[in-house]
């Protein structure tokens, strides 16, 4: 890993970021399982703390960086889930959920 790069890996299924800076090494779990999706945000995230390190802007406690708290779990017909269909709004990890129930209804031929 060159100096000042964040790298982006999977462990135990989820997405996770793992950075020297200064002599200390970091890692943060970005929260998200491992996905095309999920890598993107992970990829992002790691970009933000790469600038950071390069302008003087680092976080060494990490706060900057941490996940936000997750997404309450929607259920199908609840006065959340008609709100979100009315906002018409889906984050990421809505979308990749949403996509994969999807993929449930549908049967091989």
């Amino acid at each position: 890993m060159a100096k000042g790069q964040v790298k982006v890996e999977v462990y135990s299924e989820r997405l996770r970021l793992r950075w020297s800076y200064r002599s200390q090494r970091y890692c943060l779990s970005v929260g998200l399982p491992d996905s095309i999706i999920n890598r993107r945000v992970a990829t992002q995230k790691a970009q933000q703390i790469e600038l950071d390190m390069l302008s003087g802007n680092f976080d060494p406690t990490l706060q900057k960086y941490k996940p936000e708290d997750p997404l309450p779990m929607v259920v199908a017909g609840s006065e959340t889930s008609q709100l979100h269909s009315t906002l018409g709004y889906l984050s990421p990890v809505q979308f990749e959920y949403n996509y994969w129930l999807s993929l449930e209804g549908v049967k091989a031929a």
